[in-house]
């Protein structure tokens, strides 16, 4: 969100879905995003819950699949085995120390950074949990999809060792979205990110800058919906990017750019 400090800028807030024909019966899309809707509440895109995904569970070394996902606990911490999966295909698991606070998006954030995916929209990786039971002396094993809150070290504490693991996989589905750089890197035309749908103009924002070996966390850049004539609307952050780049048409763009200063 823009401070109030800086010279206001036209945003389009958040909790109206509008497609191209109504933007266009209404005034050019610089003209909607100007309106001032009220944001609602969106949905959790991510629920907990059982999956047939089809993911093949075979870990790439037999030693790996041997070991337990908990290799040493101390009080409110200890290490998760995390499998790898598609994420990182020199590894097939990387161990973190984590406490019974640690949510499964801190986990997955963790994991970003240390295979240096910077550039990869966190919202597009997914954590499971294999559960492993017995049913007339034969395993069974279950795929649970866990929401973002979940705590993975709490889960793997309420079922016998060995009986249980952690797996994260990046997803496919996600939307191309052009975003131009020209105003942060003058040698570069534009990005083009691979977004979840409920990936945010915010997180967008700082893929771009990461891509451009900038400091994510400079808020001083902004998305833009910009039109031919050069009239532009800031995207506000907490919206969700993929739904406003299937409004436009050829007349407008994304673009990142600097914020007016205070």
């Amino acid at each position: 969100m823009i401070s109030s400090k800086r010279t206001p800028v036209p945003r389009l807030e958040v909790g109206v879905v509008l497609s191209g024909s109504t933007l266009m019966s209404r005034g050019s899309v610089i003209h909607m995003l100007k309106y001032q809707v009220r944001s609602t509440s969106r949905p959790d895109l991510r629920s907990t819950g059982s999956t047939s995904s089809g993911i093949s569970l075979a870990s790439r070394s037999p030693s790996v699949s041997s070991l337990s996902s908990l290799e040493s606990t101390d009080g409110e911490a200890g290490v998760l085995k995390i499998y790898t999966l598609n994420v990182a295909a020199f590894s097939d698991y990387k161990a973190l120390r984590v406490h019974t606070s640690t949510t499964v998006a801190e986990v997955i954030d963790t994991l970003v950074n240390k295979f240096k995916l910077s550039a990869k929209d966190p919202n597009l990786f997914e954590m499971f949990m294999e559960v492993t039971t017995r049913h007339e002396g034969r395993p069974i094993r279950s795929l649970l999809l866990l929401h973002p809150d979940c705590r993975p070290l709490e889960m793997y504490r309420c079922h016998p060792p060995d009986m249980s693991r952690f797996i994260v996989h990046l997803r496919s589905g996600g939307t191309l979205v052009r975003v131009h750089d020209h105003h942060l890197e003058p040698q570069s035309n534009y990005k083009s990110l691979m977004l979840a749908g409920e990936t945010t103009a915010e997180t967008a924002t700082r893929l771009v800058m990461a891509m451009n070996r900038r400091d994510p966390l400079d808020g001083s850049w902004a998305l833009f919906v910009e039109g031919n004539d050069g009239e532009s609307a800031q995207i506000p952050s907490d919206a969700p990017l993929v739904p406003i780049s299937k409004m436009l048409g050829d007349k407008h763009r994304i673009l990142i750019k600097k914020l007016p200063k205070s």
